[in-house]
């Protein structure tokens, strides 16, 4: 799906350009997307909280002064809403109906713990575990690897 509005991030990075570029590539194959040094796109992949997708990007990138700054202009995005878990929020607002409703129906009683158990595994499943990624967390963790963190841990073997 195209957007109307062309959104754009940019950074600054103290290392020369080649590096950054470097990094730019190394840190889009970690997040599981990929960098085009032809034409100059990335796409990465995202994730808002209950959608997940991708971003295609140009990137510009220009040295000056021992600095290289990037800028990221969003080009295409696409995002799906996550089927599982819209469905575990379903059925934990059943729940939460049976459970807010049984002062109001009686014959429902029986059922409020049930309710509240749904709502309470629905918290622990969907929305505990809900994520965001961005084209700025993206050049953050660029920025990170320029300075010499490391933006993962090593034993965990990429992004989670």
């Amino acid at each position: 799906m195209a957007q109307d509005a062309a959104e754009i991030f940019e950074c600054t990075i103290s290392a020369p350009e080649a590096e950054v570029r470097r990094l730019l590539a190394k840190t889009a194959d970690l997040w599981g997307g990929e960098l085009d040094p032809g034409s100059g796109e990335v796409s990465l992949p995202v994730a808002a909280g209950m959608y997940q997708g991708w971003l295609r990007c140009r990137l510009k990138v220009t040295a000056s002064a021992g600095q290289t700054a990037v800028e990221l202009t969003v080009v295409e995005k696409a995002y799906r809403l996550r089927g599982r878990a819209a469905v575990v929020l379903a059925i934990a607002l059943v729940g939460a109906l049976v459970a807010i409703a049984w002062p109001f129906f009686p014959a429902l009683l029986p059922l409020a713990p049930l309710g509240v158990g749904l709502a309470i595994a629905a918290w622990f499943l969907v929305i505990a575990r809900l994520a965001t990624s961005s084209p700025a967390d993206y050049l953050a963790e660029v920025t990170r690897f320029a300075e010499g963190e490391a933006p993962f841990p090593e034993d965990a073997g990429g992004r989670e």
